[in-house]
């Protein structure tokens, strides 16, 4: 008998909790056996798969890669001389009675300025700013200049020296990036500067100010990476930032949860070793520009801004480069919080003496 209308009963069981409870398990497990499985080939197996790595092939010198507004200057640290890539944009000529051209005069707030001068994050470069110098430079009629900061960009990356207990070179520490802005500075005619740090450009920017705050008139940070970390509770007032047991010296004030911090740890032990320690900065750059160039990170990006990030991988050194950095960076991400703390209130101190006078 053919059935009637209505009497059709659905066919579609649902599952019970029981069930429901057993894929989640299930998920959950797998998931966490891949990531274990990821770690596991990244950070033990890849490290040690080859104990004297070779220099990588084809990569060429930085001048190479560089555009037709790429400009370089050499500036020398501990007997090295650094090549630095940077780049710039003028304030517009206009013309006097005469039909001479001279200078715009910069805007308003903007007269004891010789130059702005950018500082990027951690794997950007001078493109990081490739919008801002020509506005910076046509609205507020200043000097904009954006440099890369070794070992970023198309700066060089001078190698560890012989005998170097540490296995890094100065330039890479946070004193010596600071030192580097600052000379770059100097080499390029800039006396008196405003700063503006991105990210962990910006903890660069913040030492360079500090180590010269007489001739920095302004202090910008974006999206600083800067941990000032927390003073001391119940110190007596004025004693908090002296205290030599404060813990706040960069990740030493994080608390990370025990996975991380054995991660972490493992994360030095690796770059401690020259061969380990370029396999795994090898490794992880690799995986890193290969997402960038085939839109899996960064895919609302076009073509050309993601070629030109993944640009300085291309350029001889960058490995080597990294390691130093990696190595440099250890323990003092974010910079040193209680120094931090001491000596910002003296560069108040001093833009508040500059603004009175």
């Amino acid at each position: 008998r053919a059935p009637t209308r209505g009497s059709r009963r659905s066919t579609v069981q649902r599952a019970s909790k029981d069930d429901v409870l057993a894929d989640l398990v299930r998920c959950l497990f797998d998931a966490g056996r891949a990531k274990v499985q990821k770690d596991f080939d990244e950070l033990v197996v890849e490290p040690f798969s080859e104990p004297d790595p070779k220099p990588l092939q084809g990569l060429v010198p930085p001048a190479q890669l560089a555009d037709a507004d790429s400009k370089f200057v050499t500036v020398e640290m501990d007997g090295v001389p650094i090549v630095v890539h940077y780049k710039e944009s003028l304030p517009p000529l206009s013309r006097d009675a005469r039909g001479n051209e001279r200078a715009t005069p910069p805007a308003s707030g903007t007269k004891n300025v010789d130059a702005l001068v950018c500082l990027h994050g951690a794997n950007g470069s001078t493109y990081s700013f490739r919008n801002l110098l020509p506005r910076v430079a046509a609205e507020a009629n200043v000097r904009a200049i954006a440099i890369d900061r070794p070992p970023y960009g198309l700066t060089s990356r001078p190698p560890p020296p012989p005998g170097e207990p540490n296995g890094f070179h100065r330039v890479y520490s946070a004193e010596g990036a600071a030192l580097l802005t600052l000379k770059v500075m100097k080499e390029l005619g800039v006396e008196r500067f405003a700063l503006l740090g991105h990210s962990a450009g910006a903890p660069v920017a913040l030492d360079a100010a500090l180590m010269n705050p007489d001739k920095c008139a302004a202090l910008l940070a974006v999206a600083p990476a800067v941990f000032l970390g927390d003073e001391k509770k119940n110190a007596p007032e004025g004693d908090a930032e002296d205290d030599a047991d404060v813990s706040d010296r960069g990740v030493s004030s994080l608390k990370l949860p025990l996975d991380r911090a054995l991660r972490f740890a493992w994360f030095r032990f690796l770059v401690s070793q020259d061969g380990p320690g370029l396999n795994v900065v090898r490794g992880s750059v690799r995986r890193q520009t290969a997402a960038v160039e085939s839109g899996v990170t960064y895919g609302d990006l076009d073509r050309e801004t993601r070629d030109a990030y993944v640009r300085p991988t291309k350029a001889e050194g960058w490995d080597v480069g990294l390691l130093q950095l990696f190595r440099a960076g250890l323990g003092t991400f974010g910079g040193d919080g209680a120094r931090l703390r001491r000596e910002m209130r003296k560069l108040a101190t001093t833009s508040r003496e500059q603004n009175e006078t």
